[in-house]
């Protein structure tokens, strides 16, 4: 890694710019700057929008910029507050944040969805025991993030469909079968991050050609293929342990890896098929969860998974067919076709929910759980036709918008109320 002296970063042109002080330009708390750095600075103010920033003094911050003529900031790195205000009206392609630390600089680059160019940090043997630690702790997270990011443990969350047998069952709190359900959880977390990195490495070429991908871990060169190779080793070890400790999952688990190795070569560009198939992957976890607790899981819970998924998945694709850099098979869908089959999707998840609700549970309030169910899809529904990069990933946009979170919250709480309080 290189320290700021030794950067590129002066050949970019009209960009903004996001730079730390404290250990970045100067070392930590340090009055002075060294005129090879100023020079440096000066030269990419000529060219570029300079702001500068510090967590420790901002007094140093002002005292520079003023010197080079640049802008400073009072900030708390890594909140966002003043920075969304500054590039409202930037295009956030051009803006690059400029730091020596992950755990500020980097993930205030991460909150602002901007490019992040990490330097070394400048030290000296004054620094404190606590500045030395919180150094380490940021090379660590550094080092490992790479990792992190190409396993995807934010779509782990799909995975907590092995838990709706036990839930419906009112088995939950039954210690035995929630422990084993946890097992078929971490499971399924650990083969869906195989996948993820199995099709990682397959598609690095045209994933480094991609405005957004081209920054996965794997198509920017931060992880090797060698070292991803030997990561899917570790995690296939994993699973296979995990699978002697619930061998009634083999089958599913099975399934679930290899389809989804014949999806990442063949079949995911066949339209239709495509998305037949990752229906199937949220189906395969249902079984998962009822064969590990011989639980039976009622066909109209299946029908609700499928049909609730295909409505995701098609909203997705929906969001990304409006733009040009777009998954191959999206050449073979129309725009027609991807609202007509949204909207019959929808429609069948709302019906199939509506029969579950009259038929599977002797209560007569479990068919008012409708009402929750039908404003998520059309709140979703809403996103995906007047924010459709919002829809591209619904994992996010559910915590993102507090109404869709609301209403699935509320969903929860009202059916543990009706299977385990009433």
């Amino acid at each position: 890694m290189k320290n700021f002296l030794e950067t590129d970063i002066e050949y970019f042109e009209n960009h903004t710019f996001i730079i730390d002080v404290d250990g970045t330009l100067t070392l930590d708390k340090n009055k002075d700057i060294s005129s090879s750095v100023f020079n440096k600075l000066i030269k990419l103010k000529e060219r570029n929008n300079l702001y500068l920033c510090s967590n420790g003094s901002w007094e140093n911050a002002k005292k520079f910029a003023e010197m080079s003529g640049c802008s400073y900031l009072v900030c708390k790195k890594p909140f966002t507050g003043v920075f969304n205000k500054i590039l409202k009206n930037i295009d956030k392609e051009r803006v690059v944040v400029v730091g020596d630390k992950y755990l500020t600089d980097g993930l205030l680059a991460k909150f602002l969805g901007v490019k992040f160019i990490k330097v070394d940090h400048l030290s000296c043997r004054d620094d404190s025991l606590v500045a030395k630690l919180s150094y380490i702790l940021d090379d660590i997270v550094w080092a490992v993030l790479p990792y992190i990011r190409l396993v995807r443990p934010w779509q782990w969350i799909k995975n907590l469909l092995v838990f709706a047998p036990v839930f419906f069952a009112v088995g939950v709190l039954n210690s035995s079968l929630f422990s084993r359900t946890l097992l078929v959880f971490i499971t399924f977390c650990l083969a869906s991050s195989l996948v993820y990195t199995f099709n990682d490495i397959l598609d690095y070429k045209q994933d480094s050609l991609h405005p957004k991908k081209k920054n996965r871990p794997i198509a920017s060169a931060e992880i090797s293929k060698k070292n991803a190779i030997l990561l899917i080793f570790f995690l296939a070890i994993g699973i296979f342990y995990l699978v002697m400790l619930v061998p009634s999952i083999i089958l599913p688990i099975l399934l679930y890896v290899v389809i989804n190795i014949f999806y990442s070569f063949k079949l995911k560009h066949i339209a239709v098929l495509d998305i037949i198939l990752i229906s199937l992957f949220y189906i395969l976890r249902i079984i998962a969860g009822g064969l590990a607790t011989e639980i039976y899981v009622s066909p109209w819970i299946v029908v609700c998974v499928f049909f609730g998924s295909l409505f995701v998945i098609l909203g997705k694709r929906r969001a990304e067919h409006t733009k040009e850099n777009r998954r191959l098979v999206l050449n073979d869908y129309s725009s027609e076709a991807l609202n007509f089959m949204l909207g019959i999707s929808a429609s069948l998840a709302i019906i199939a929910y509506g029969i579950w609700s009259v038929t599977e549970h002797n209560s007569p309030y479990l068919v008012y759980s409708t009402i929750f169910v039908v404003f998520a899809i059309f709140r979703i529904l809403n996103h995906i036709y007047t924010n459709p990069h919002e829809a591209e990933s619904p994992e996010i946009l559910v915590f993102k918008d507090r109404l869709i979170l609301g209403s699935f919250l509320s969903w929860g709480v009202y059916i543990f109320w009706l299977f385990y309080l009433v």
